[in-house]
């Protein structure tokens, strides 16, 4: 519990992992020379205590009673798709649309086969159908940006994609299922000193409602949705 030390053992989301906890690593070594760090990246969901970690960042469902949950930042998911794609075969007005589009679907989404929106009568699901199944959001990108079709996407990697009008919001009406960052570790009576710092640390750089990747989104994407957390 007093100066953090020691090899700190950490899983992270793949895209988020790279695009956004990676590049703070140097920073966060400096500061704490004497923590030796373990990042694993993985989008799939891991037992912490089972593989030995001692902490994890989620984004969406957070785990069971067992762990313990810290807020970093909110994750705001916006369905897109690029002004090629649209303008081919137009935007939908509501989320039944969808049946007409080509939607890029995300293997591992642990929010079950559905996208689920929430309008002015309640929630509404879509089971996406489309041509292009990957477990990885970037690739995701690539073929929204390429106008090979329609998806939800958090603003995380598509911020600055709707920031600069690569990839247009619809449906905003109908905002998906609100989202949140999340360092999580194991419940202990004391969280080690050396975790304690990490999760200070993403908090400094990372933490606060309005995250950097989220500078320039259009209005109607920061707009206060009225989706139930997720």
């Amino acid at each position: 519990q007093g100066r953090p030390q020691g090899l700190l053992r950490i899983s992270v989301p793949m895209v988020f992992g790279r695009l956004h906890v990676s590049p703070l690593v140097p920073s966060f070594l400096r500061r704490y020379p004497d923590i030796q760090l373990d990042m694993a990246m993985d989008d799939r969901m891991v037992d912490l205590v089972e593989g030995g970690y001692d902490l994890a960042v989620r984004i969406g469902n957070l785990p069971g009673n067992s762990m313990v949950a810290r807020r970093i930042a909110p994750c705001r998911v916006v369905m897109c798709a690029s002004p090629a794609y649209l303008a081919e075969y137009g935007a939908p007005s509501h989320p039944a649309d969808l049946a007409r589009h080509n939607c890029l679907c995300y293997s591992y989404y642990r929010g079950g086969a559905y996208w689920t929106f929430h309008g002015p009568q309640g929630e509404i699901r879509v089971q996406p159908r489309g041509n292009y199944q990957v477990n990885n959001s970037e690739a995701r990108r690539d073929a929204l940006l390429a106008g090979l079709g329609i998806c939800e996407m958090p603003t995380f990697i598509v911020g600055p994609d709707l920031a600069a009008g690569r990839l247009l919001p619809v449906l905003t009406d109908y905002p998906l299922p609100l989202h949140a960052i999340h360092a999580v570790f194991p419940e202990r009576r004391r969280l080690p000193a050396k975790a304690r710092a990490f999760i200070d640390f993403l908090d400094e750089r990372l933490g606060g409602d309005a995250p950097l990747w989220d500078e320039g989104l259009p209005p109607s994407v920061l707009s206060p949705q009225t989706g139930k957390p997720s």
